[in-house]
């Protein structure tokens, strides 16, 4: 494997790759996997924004060959790996829990059932298992809108799906086109019984947040805000663990982000 590319939606979900990018060098790409490739491998952090249009529009022009970050991109990577945050829809996953999709569903349109790529998917799992951190397979659902209420997530969960995000469905899909193996790796933030203030409105339609519009709306409900913010801090304490343990010693990557975020 000579590269691989990380998609996530914010430049928070990003830290963790970051901070390995800056603190790497060797040759391996995923730690616990047959990565045998001579040379130097190559890790590219791809920031998309949120939601499904952003995810969509910054997939598909990355994997095409689109120049618009001002570097050069090679024509398209060995592997694809979505990772970051997510909520939970099913009463049976905790907050903390780090979930490995088999499949997603997307819930705004009749679009048929993705599966992630098996071998490396077992590649991501079997690694974390070595590693000590315990993860779990899934199925995820991709939502057009954050999930604020009891009520949104149970309906949500009606799919089959385990967690929600708003980006997975348009990765893997352009991941599919450009014939590019995908794995979804993400840890719950949000349980099922969490009601959470309602940041939708906080999106932009570039797919950046707003931070003004999401510390006002977050201000009428402190306590919920808090608690969530604290939880989002714990959840990414044990990615930044699960991509230290599946990342060997890449080569310094480049940092590539949407003109806007």
């Amino acid at each position: 494997m000579d590269s691989a590319w990380v998609f996530v939606a914010s430049r928070m979900e990003g830290r963790p790759v970051q901070r390995l990018i800056r603190s790497s060098s060797g040759t391996n790409v995923f730690a616990g996997g047959p990565v045998t490739c001579e040379g130097r491998s190559r890790v590219e952090l791809v920031i998309t924004g949120m939601g499904p249009v952003a995810a969509k529009r910054r997939a598909k022009a990355v994997l095409s060959g689109d120049r618009g970050f001002g570097r050069s991109l090679r024509p398209k990577p060995d592997a694809i790996l979505v990772t970051g945050l997510c909520g939970a829809v099913s009463g049976s996953l905790e907050e903390g829990a780090l979930v490995a999709y088999h499949s997603c569903i997307c819930s705004y349109d009749s679009r048929p059932k993705l599966h992630c790529d098996r071998a490396l998917t077992e590649r991501v799992t079997d690694s974390l298992r070595m590693g000590g951190v315990p993860c779990l397979a899934a199925a995820g659902v991709t939502a057009s809108r954050i999930a604020v209420s009891r009520a949104e997530k149970l309906d949500l969960g009606r799919s089959g799906a385990a967690v929600v995000d708003m980006e997975s469905y348009e990765i893997l899909a352009a991941a599919a086109e450009a014939e590019v193996p995908a794995a979804v790796l993400r840890v719950v933030c949000d349980s099922v019984s969490r009601s959470i203030p309602d940041f939708n409105r906080a999106i932009e339609i570039d797919g950046s947040l707003n931070f003004e519009a999401a510390l006002r709306f977050a201000l009428f409900h402190p306590l919920s805000a808090a608690s969530l913010f604290a939880a989002s801090r714990r959840a990414m304490k044990l990615l930044d663990q699960a991509l230290g343990i599946l990342f060997a010693t890449p080569s310094r990557p480049i940092a590539l982000e949407s003109p806007h975020q």
